[in-house]
């Protein structure tokens, strides 16, 4: 979980983590977006409007915070954290990677702050100090652990703050079911929202809008699933093509369910419906945005495809079975 940019050693962190195959999720601001700084190849990567939300949307989604030789913007959100756990607002573990001695002097300033009363109690409890990242991590589970459980009745005041409150909780996906009819317009919007979410403008949204409407007649021509959490869609896919080969045409989720599991679900349904359907193989014309998480979850890039948007787009293909 990083600030989603491809500059920098934020860009470098995340290629590495990347190549040995982990998950890489980034939270970016529109604007960032919009400069072109954006790292399209996560396996997630959440766009918000500001760098407040940013920031909230990185505090609820991260188990721990962590901060690497950086910057005044490093400085920021490391002090942050730091912050709310000192307010009880959090209980996640914060650590500082000081690498050849970077932090040497923030530390120092820090005892001295603790020294003319303005720390109270001292930071060693509220940060991780290590050389190496091994010896850093390792202080931070022992820390996790030990403050597994506790709440912090803080928490809620979040909320009072514009800007910094927390995502609404999004109830458990609770049915994956054939689509409906009558449900055309509402999947449509689904997917508007969805591809909305990846910031971009109004007229390529224009652009794209035949692309992400879904017809009553795709939904009695082509096998359209849809999950549901408390009663009301949350995502849906449609699959189509002739057996041996088909495509995942469709696969979309609101904005709120990114990021909790419940694209890995969907996706990994779509993939046992296509088996029984007889397909052995899906290929996927994916949003580069979305490139990342459709290999995380066992895709393989197999060329591009010229989109009728006008761009070419990843061409990725998954096996069935």
């Amino acid at each position: 979980m990083f600030g989603g940019g491809r500059i920098g050693l934020m860009g470098a962190l995340a290629d590495e983590g990347l190549a040995r195959g982990g998950e890489v999720i980034g939270v970016i601001p529109r604007h960032l977006v919009e400069r072109e700084v954006a790292h399209r190849s996560l396996t997630e990567l959440h766009v918000v409007a500001t760098m407040h939300e940013r920031k909230a949307l990185m505090a609820q989604l991260a188990d721990a915070f962590v901060a690497l030789p950086g910057g005044i913007g490093t400085l920021e959100e490391l002090i942050e954290m730091l912050t709310w756990a000192q307010l009880g607002l959090h209980a996640k573990p914060c650590g500082l990677l000081n690498v050849d001695g970077y932090y040497d002097a923030l530390l120092a300033f820090l005892d001295h702050a603790v020294d003319e009363g303005f720390i109270v109690g001292g930071y060693d409890a509220l940060l991780a100090v290590a050389a190496q990242p091994a010896a850093l991590l390792d202080e931070l589970d022992q820390r996790a652990g030990a403050g597994a459980g506790a709440a912090s009745p803080a928490l809620a005041a979040l909320a009072a703050f514009p800007g910094l409150a927390t995502s609404p909780a999004l109830p458990a996906a609770d049915e994956i079911r054939p689509a409906h009819a009558g449900e055309a317009a509402a999947l449509t919007a689904l997917a508007w929202r969805s591809k909305a979410h990846w910031g971009y403008d109004a007229e390529f949204m224009a652009v794209l809008k035949p692309l992400l409407t879904v017809t009553e007649q795709d939904l009695s021509t082509s096998c359209v699933n849809v999950m549901d959490a408390a009663g009301e869609p949350i995502g849906w896919y449609r699959l189509t093509g002739t057996p041996p080969r088909g495509e995942l045409e469709d696969l979309w989720l609101e904005p709120a369910s990114i990021g909790r599991g419940a694209g890995r679900r969907l996706f990994e349904h779509a993939l046992h419906t296509a088996s029984e359907l007889g397909f052995r193989a899906l290929t996927i014309e994916a949003d580069p945005n979305a490139e990342g998480f459709y290999r995380a979850v066992g895709a393989t890039r197999i060329g591009d495809r010229r989109s009728p948007s006008g761009r070419t787009l990843p061409l990725l293909e998954v096996q069935t079975q």
